[in-house]
């Protein structure tokens, strides 16, 4: 899926979206190429605090 027009905040949502439909927490996120998202650090961040998910981000130079 392309994420191009997403904010962060919206990655939230698609977070919240994932666990109801499929009834469980992801134990592992991966973000690729989300520096293209603006304010992507906030909710990285708020991922990370919450210390339920192994986070990986990835992107090309």
């Amino acid at each position: 899926m392309r994420l191009h027009d997403v904010s962060y905040r919206e990655i939230r949502g698609l977070l919240r979206i994932f666990v109801e439909i499929f009834k469980t927490t992801p134990e592992s996120i991966l973000l690729d190429e989300i520096q293209e998202i603006r304010g992507w650090e906030i909710v990285v961040r708020e991922l990370q605090d919450a210390r339920k998910y192994k986070i990986f981000i990835t992107g090309s130079s």
